[in-house]
């Protein structure tokens, strides 16, 4: 039995039509109302617009707190996160930048220490290029708020074409009063942001990354909000950031969209509204940063997972890289070959497998990064004669 309250059939009649407030409420600021809302707020009463005024006022004043709360949150993030970032000085005056570095802790045998990363295509080539990095560096890092310069220097490589991450160590002193990030153990959700900051153009900037997926190689992709070409110089080895204040990557490089594509994707700066849009970033992810740690305290035991098709095929030494890749027919002969660019991504070999179905084997030629010594001092060198080759038979599909 229907029962009628007091006052109900003005209640009733107060009623908003379904989903009108949700619809309005998801029209963008500046974007006309649809016909179809229009034409139902034109057929409102009175009592049913004065209703609608309150619902908006009521929804605004929440996402006005929301948008404070969250803007807090950040705020704190980044103020309690900064002292992990440090400035890696280039040895020589020039033009170039500084880069960023991440200090991060690990426990080891029961003891903890203090390691930094930043970006391998940091360090000096063969080629004493002028300003880049070398084994030995000056790390710029903040303590009690205050800035101070103290030394440190490379103990483990990777490749620049792979995890482009090389490992730092400062001397004991030195590291007893920094302030490292914990590694996360948490897996990442798409859905979560990543707060980063670093040194882009050697001015301290901060932004907002999402995870998008992982290259297969191990490496994450992200989202970051679109700048112009450049903006980001000295940005890679700034560190992501999760929610709980963990270190869950560390930025490595990322492309950017063309000023037409920009102005398509038009959405906020920083929030990055639209996570299908923006530059593609590259991270080295956690795991990656404990087997750095593994491969130094144990040499040759931290390997890099590669994969086709989400299958992994073989294990590479964090110091090898792929330096070109072959699909071969059921003879082992060469039907397509690709050589590697600076950063590694096998998607083209994929692809080149829906256009040769009847390649059968993947042949990788590795290479393998180390330290050198010449007239100009010790430089890296990513030795493109052939280490060794792969030959793997490709996964089924």
């Amino acid at each position: 039995m229907l029962v009628l309250l007091a006052g109900s059939p003005s209640v009733y009649a107060q009623k908003l039509p379904r989903n009108l407030l949700r619809n309005l409420l998801n029209t963008p600021a500046g974007q006309p109302i649809d016909a179809a809302t229009r034409k139902v707020l034109v057929g409102l009463s009175a009592s049913q617009r004065a209703l609608l005024t309150t619902k908006l006022e009521q929804a605004n004043a929440k996402l006005a707190q929301e948008n404070l709360n969250t803007k807090l949150f950040q705020e704190k993030l980044f103020d309690n996160t900064r002292p992990a970032v440090f400035r890696a000085l280039p040895a020589s005056q020039g033009p170039r930048n500084s880069y960023t570095g991440t200090l991060f802790e690990v426990e080891t045998d029961g003891k903890k220490e203090v390691f930094g990363a930043i970006p391998m295509h940091a360090l000096k080539d063969e080629y004493g290029t002028k300003g880049l990095l070398s084994y030995k560096f000056t790390a710029v890092v903040e303590q009690n708020g205050n800035l101070h310069t103290i030394p440190a220097w490379i103990v483990q490589l990777s490749s620049s074409k792979m995890g482009d991450i090389a490992l730092v160590k400062f001397r004991e002193q030195d590291a007893a009063s920094l302030s490292p990030l914990v590694l996360s153990n948490t897996e990442l959700s798409y859905s979560q942001p990543l707060y980063t900051q670093g040194y882009a153009c050697n001015l301290l900037s901060h932004t907002l990354a999402r995870p998008s997926g992982q290259t297969s190689l191990g490496m994450l992709t992200t989202r970051l909000p679109a700048a112009r070409e450049g903006d980001r110089a000295g940005f890679c080895g700034s560190p992501l950031v999760n929610e709980n204040f963990e270190l869950a990557g560390v930025h490595i490089g990322s492309s950017y969209l063309s000023e037409a594509q920009q102005s398509a994707a038009c959405f906020d700066a920083f929030q990055l509204k639209d996570p299908s849009k923006g530059d593609e970033g590259y991270a080295a992810p956690a795991s990656f940063l404990r087997g750095l740690v593994e491969s130094y305290h144990h040499p040759g035991k931290a390997v890099v997972p590669v994969s086709l098709l989400d299958e992994e095929l073989f294990r590479l030494p964090v110091d090898e890289y792929i330096s070109r890749v072959e699909l071969l027919d059921a003879s082992q002969q060469s039907l397509w070959s690709k050589e590697t660019q600076h950063k590694v991504s096998l998607r083209p070999v994929e692809t080149a497998m829906l256009l040769f179905p009847h390649a059968r084997w993947v042949r990788f030629s590795i290479g393998k990064t180390h330290w050198e010594k010449n007239e100009r001092g010790w430089f890296v060198k990513n030795d493109n004669a052939l280490h060794r080759v792969v030959l793997v038979h490709l996964p089924e599909r």
